[in-house]
């Protein structure tokens, strides 16, 4: 089995990045993301054995001792197309 460790956005930004999306189709450029039929996300890690349990109780850890970090896009220049 194949595993991932992926970060998700909020919902705000996830509805902005499946609309650029739907932009980047309809301007012919590409459909890839919308075949994946995909959250919009980060990619940190992939993996394709590990001891699961322990790797979710690593993650925890981390998360607890991280805070939430601003993030930012420039969706704007990207509609100038």
């Amino acid at each position: 089995m194949q595993y991932a460790v992926e970060l998700y956005f909020d919902k705000e930004t996830e509805n902005k990045l499946l609309s650029l999306a739907n932009v980047i189709a309809e301007k012919g450029i590409s459909t890839k993301f919308l075949e994946w039929k995909t959250r919009p996300h980060l990619t940190l890690a992939c993996f394709n054995d590990v001891k699961e349990i322990e790797c979710m109780e690593r993650l925890k850890d981390f998360a607890k001792n991280h805070n939430k970090m601003p993030f930012l896009l420039g969706f704007e220049l990207l509609y100038e197309w």
